[in-house]
């Protein structure tokens, strides 16, 4: 056996093992090579892929910063228990639509179409969103969106791939 046949059955033979190992990672991988399902939420007919953000730093960072947020995405913000919760769309750059989510996986508001602040405005100045109720998750996604996909008050929200079984709901 030359060289370069010995190379082809090593490469082969480690795909085997790599194809056998990606297998049996359990049923969030749809074949070898395959990532995770992303995490998602669900409320009525509509699916949002969303970003996590689950401490208090990715909390405070949200959307911030973002030039857009594609169709169909969004960001769950997770909190450790139900209260009273305070957004403002600090230097955010599009408007988006904030729902809050009961710890019983309920929606229960939409704030709708909340627009940016100006470039310029100081922290003060800034407007604060609140949730109607106590909330334990939030839910931002291109103002319209809710409207566009019909989502109402007592909606039930499921948490769909990554982070399905997870948080509650």
């Amino acid at each position: 056996m030359n060289s370069m046949q010995g190379l082809i059955i090593l490469i082969l033979g480690l795909m085997t093992v790599l194809g056998c190992a990606s297998s049996q990672d359990g049923p969030a991988y749809s074949g070898p090579g395959a990532v995770p399902d992303p995490a998602a939420v669900s409320i009525g007919d509509a699916t949002y892929a969303v970003d996590l953000a689950l401490s208090s730093e990715e909390r405070a960072q949200g959307l911030s910063g973002r030039e857009h947020l594609p169709q169909d995405a969004g960001m769950l913000f997770v909190f450790e228990d139900e209260r009273v919760l305070h957004f403002w769309m600090k230097e955010m750059h599009f408007p988006l639509d904030i729902i809050w989510i009961d710890a019983n996986c309920s929606l229960l508001e939409v704030a709708a179409d909340v627009p940016t602040p100006p470039p310029d405005a100081d922290n003060d100045d800034i407007p604060r969103v609140q949730s109607p109720s106590p909330a334990r998750f939030v839910l931002e996604v291109n103002a319209g969106e809710a409207e566009r996909n019909g989502l109402r008050a007592g909606d039930t929200v499921a948490f769909l791939g990554a982070i399905a079984g997870q948080h509650g709901c």
